[in-house]
């Protein structure tokens, strides 16, 4: 089975979902990559599907979780699949 799911522009705070710290550590959001200098940086922004909730992340948004917590709480469960999108942030 495909599931297909969408967010429109503006509708991500519409859907019942928790998100954790921004990068900045400061505050409960999604703020995109920044590169701190003017040279170009790669990214890769992975998007998984798992088969369960984890039971050791909380269950409203929280400051506590980091990359570490989520990286544990995703390699506990069983991944059903994942698409990566990778690019470049180009400083002249």
């Amino acid at each position: 089975m495909i599931l297909i799911a969408t967010i429109s522009y503006g509708e991500a705070d519409d859907v019942d979902w928790h998100i954790g710290v921004n990068k900045d550590r400061n505050v409960i959001s999604y703020t995109s990559p920044y590169s701190p200098s003017a040279i170009s940086h790669g990214y890769i922004i992975t998007i998984y599907t798992l088969d369960a909730i984890s039971a050791s992340l909380p269950t409203a948004n929280s400051l506590d979780v980091d990359y570490e917590a989520l990286s544990s709480a995703i390699a506990s469960l069983g991944t059903i699949s994942t698409a990566s999108l990778a690019f470049n942030d180009v400083t002249d």
